[in-house]
């Protein structure tokens, strides 16, 4: 929303043309209809298939980079090297043929930023590198996340160097100087500190999370048993030689396979069987065979099915390159095989018709869609469930299950990574719908990010609980989010009898104790997941070492949320908008009579008809260049929907909190909306001669200052451009002018026309005031020509002062940044690398409370860096180069925007325009009598 005001408002005042957005995958088509359906604003989603289109229609050498001005795409799209090719080609040829104080793209939104975010130490992922080369060719950048902070300075400051290389630069320790820039560039607001700001409280309320204990049976616990034996013996095997990769392989197997059993039997049957046939079949794999289907895995996707068959596959390598462990993993392997058979999964068993024979997670959400979401038979009308599942494997598996047991055809849906869009929508819209049947959303982590699931559902499940413990926030996001009316529940499972599930248990309440810390403390909660689930360090040390650490993490990797704007403050923002509104007359009433007014030009009155309090409907006869105009407000099924010039009919009072629901039956019209926009440019038209004729003047009865004959309400549209065709000023004033004989009195500007105007019908201009019009038109005319001078003259001398003031701004900021970036060049030593990686590997050495028989494995990354003489000069000339380029960058910034961008922006095009849009003759009651 923040975003979709940001374009607008630059649009409006032509700052942009073209519009850049990258975020997920599964975010395109919603960035799409969220900016049409709330700011009308036209983007085409770029990705294969509509570039493929595009190629059949207009030649194999389209370009869609070129073929539009607002653009949303995925940025694992976009960090495809082919398409990095095209979009760079298109880049330089804008470059090419453009001024040189306007850059490719004017705006550029990263939509969950924190996926590109640079690494702490060594390479940076493709889509940080991706990020890095971009966003040099975007004059202006926004970056959002909920998790801007992964804990790591050096992480945080590289994406604000990408944010704004001018005032900050990636480093391990963030100066004074940049940290007193953050406020000018970072806004972090909290719900809770805007909870307690306003009152009602603007976000809702979330319970504690609530752990539903399992009750398991004994084949359950034989076949965790039999796993953690397995996993147990694998550890062993792999410590006798202490090889760092045979190390990291071992751990790899007992993590692939731990993740997919504390998800569910049916996950881990799948991978284990695969398991068994890399052991039994073909040969032998390598430790780097394993390396590589880790990273395969480890590699972010936003296709559940692609990482489904990354992971099944990798299992079958763990197979393959246990098979020189056989004889020592025979009697483990048996027994896990044989705990599977005694719950019914065989070899090549189908996942949509398996029923195991015990399966304790799945009863307790049964009891919990009993007696939350039935009543009886019955299903209850509003509450709904989410269900998040970190495998698709799970997904497919509790959809039959759930179908079974329910019979539910339409109260049950899935959304996962992958789905094709159209799919994917209507999954949205019908659980968002509270008339529709859908009661139950099951749902994937890499279908999760950026869904809005608040309208409907307050009620949520973690079936699983992922490894990467920010994910579980992220879930809670989805329901725990501005619009949610009432208080979410999320629920998870916990065991007294597993210790792994025990764990997770307390992990999701920390998480929960966290949240706004949350970044900065992923780290840490992941290493402790590694260490108590993967490694096998002592459960309770693992959580006594998390807690201390989580309280030494809070002072250590924290800056402060945004919390200059008070309450009091608000509220005077609020009360300035509401009188810049009365100011140019806008209000619903006025919106509405516009409409009317541009409907029935050149075709007599035209009325909305009323409907429902607050709702109208276009009239029943639309001339044919209307109609087509009125498709913006037909729906899918052809019928016309209502018209609200308010939110008034959409808000809801749901206990406290009052809640805006859209209607599929209504429409909000706003200032972007096709109508207003189609009816503002037709009476606007009139303003300037065409072969349409209309009258600007109107005569009407009402209050005349004392003393005057008539009074004058003249409405001026005021106009203002610069060099780079940017309007930097429009304002519609209104000023009043008492009549007193033939000439006019004095001119005074009315703050408010709003309460100026007349409900009075129109007159005809009385035969006494006839010949009195011609010398009132001729002082009338010589007063917009003096009011033209005036404002001219200011604008021209603020110009001035404005562009004095950000060039020696601007100036001193590049030169300091110029030789900043020198002393750090000339500092970038050997020596000092050196270190540097020393203090990081001494400070994570003395947070380590325990001895462990495995090497923490990001200590071992760092010093074999320090170690490795090709690695630390590849670091070393990473970092000079990187250095270089934001010199070389500050320097064509320089004379971009000090030679070409400022002299352009702060001058005036030719001369400032003041165009009369109206006049209104206003005189006193009972003249025509």
């Amino acid at each position: 929303m923040e975003a979709g005001l940001i374009i607008t408002e630059l649009l409006r005042r032509r700052r942009v043309q073209r519009v850049l957005v990258l975020c997920p995958a599964s975010l395109r088509l919603q960035w799409r209809d969220e900016m049409r359906d709330k700011f009308s604003l036209d983007f085409d989603v770029v990705d294969r298939d509509s570039t493929d289109a595009m190629r059949r229609e207009l030649g194999p050498d389209a370009n869609p980079w070129r073929s539009s001005n607002r653009i949303v795409a995925s940025y694992h799209y976009l960090r495809q090297p082919d398409i990095q090719e095209q979009f760079h080609a298109s880049a330089e040829a804008q470059k090419q043929a453009g001024p040189l104080s306007r850059l490719p793209w004017d705006l550029l939104i990263v939509d969950e930023c924190h996926h590109l975010m640079p690494a702490p130490l060594g390479q940076d992922s493709d889509l940080c590198e991706m990020l890095r080369r971009l966003s040099p060719l975007c004059e202006h950048r926004i970056f959002l996340s909920a998790t801007p902070h992964n804990g790591h300075t050096r992480s945080f400051t590289g994406l604000l160097e990408m944010l704004d290389p001018v005032q900050f630069t990636r480093s391990n320790r963030m100066r004074d100087a940049e940290r007193s820039r953050l406020s000018q560039v970072v806004v972090r607001r909290l719900k809770s500190e805007i909870n307690e700001k306003t009152q009602p409280p603007r976000f809702c309320h979330r319970e504690s999370p609530q752990a539903m204990d399992l009750a398991m049976g004994p084949m359950e616990l034989e076949l965790h048993e039999a796993f953690e034996a397995f996993r147990y013996k694998v550890r062993s095997v792999i410590a006798i030689e202490r090889s760092q990769g045979r190390t990291r392989a071992g751990w790899f197997a007992v993590e692939i396979l731990g993740k997919r059993l504390l998800s569910c039997p049916t996950a881990f049957a799948e991978s284990w069987f695969r398991y068994l046939e890399g052991m039994e079949k073909g040969e032998t794999a390598e430790e780097r065979a394993v390396l590589a289907a880790r990273k395969a895995v480890d590699q972010e996707s936003d296709n559940d099915r692609e990482t489904n068959a990354r992971e099944t596959a990798a299992a079958a390598v763990v197979g393959a390159w246990l098979r020189s462990f056989t004889t020592d993993l025979q009697s483990e392997v048996a027994r896990i095989t044989a705990a599977l058979v005694e719950l019914g999964y065989q070899p090549g068993f189908t996942v949509d018709e398996i029923v195991p024979r015990e399966d304790s997670r799945f009863q307790q959400l049964e009891n919990l869609i009993r007696t939350r979401l039935r009543s009886g038979k019955d299903w209850v009308s509003d509450e709904r469930l989410v269900v998040f599942t970190e495998f698709k494997t799970t997904l497919d598996y509790l959809q039959a299950r759930l179908r079974k047991v329910f019979k539910a055809e339409n109260q049950l849906d899935c959304l996962f990574g992958g789905m094709v869009d159209v799919d994917r929508e209507r999954v949205k819209t019908l659980f968002n719908d509270p008339h529709s049947e859908l009661r139950i959303l099951l749902a994937t982590d890499a279908a999760s990010e950026g869904l809005n699931l608040q309208r409907s559902a307050r009620l949520l499940l973690h079936w699983d609980c992922p490894w990467n413990p920010s994910r579980i926030e992220q879930r809670n996001g989805r329901l725990d989010r501005h619009g949610q009316p009432r208080t979410v529940q999320t629920f998870h499972f916990a065991s007294q009898v597993n210790a792994d599930l025990r764990f997770l248990a307390l992990l999701v309440s920390k998480v929960d104790k966290i949240r706004s810390d949350l970044g900065s403390m992923a780290e840490i909660l992941d290493r402790a997941v590694h260490q108590g689930l993967v490694e096998g360090r002592d459960l309770s040390l693992v959580d006594k070492q998390l807690d201390n650490e989580i309280a030494s993490r809070r002072n250590h990797a924290h800056f402060e949320a945004d919390s200059s704007v008070s309450l009091e403050e608000a509220r005077l923002r609020e009360a300035s908008l509401e009188e810049s509104c009365h100011a140019i007359d806008l209000d619903a009433s006025a919106m509405r009579g516009v409409l009317e007014a541009a409907i029935g030009l050149g075709a007599g009155e035209a009325r909305l008809v009323p409907g429902e309090p607050g709702l109208w409907d276009l009239p029943a006869r639309l001339r044919g260049d209307w109609k087509q105009a009125a498709d913006s407000i037909r729906r899918s099924d052809s019928a016309m929907r209502h018209l609200a010039f308010d939110a008034q009919p959409f808000l809801e009072q749901v206990g406290e909190r009052s809640v805006f629901a859209p209607r599929p039956d209504a429409v909000l019209m706003h200032l972007g909306h096709p109508l207003v926009r189609r009816s503002i440019l037709s009476v606007g038209g009139r303003r300037f001669p065409t072969g349409r004729k209309s009258s600007r003047w109107t005569v009407r009865q009402g209050g005349v200052p004392a003393g005057a004959d008539a009074f004058l309400i003249v409405t001026l549209e005021e106009i203002a451009s610069n060099d780079l065709h940017e309007t930097f000023h429009h304002w519609v004033r209104t000023l009043g002018i008492p009549v007193v004989g033939k000439s006019l009195g004095k001119v005074r500007e009315i703050e408010s026309p709003f309460n100026e105007r007349s409900t009075s019908r129109l007159l005809s201009l009385p035969d006494s005031w006839r010949d009195r019009m011609d010398d009132l038109e001729l002082d009338l005319r010589a007063v917009v020509s003096r009011h033209l001078a005036s404002i001219e003259e200011r604008l021209r001398r603020d110009l001035q002062t404005v562009r004095a003031r950000r060039e020696s701004e601007i100036r001193e900021r590049l030169q300091s940044r110029q030789g900043e970036l020198s002393t750090l060049i000339e500092g970038t030593t050997r020596t000092g690398l050196e270190r540097e990686l020393l203090e990081l590997q001494t400070e994570i050495e003395k947070r380590e409370t325990q001895l462990s028989l495995f090497e923490d494995e990001r200590t071992s990354d760092l010093r074999e860096l320090r170690q490795n003489q090709a690695r630390l000069e590849e670091e070393l000339s990473r970092r000079k180069t990187r250095l270089g380029d934001l010199r070389d960058l500050m320097g064509q910034e320089r004379v971009r925007i000090l030679d070409n961008l400022l002299p352009k922006r702060y001058s005036l095009a030719g001369s400032a325009s003041v165009l009369p849009v109206a006049v209104e003759l206003r005189l006193p009651e009972g003249v025509l009598a």
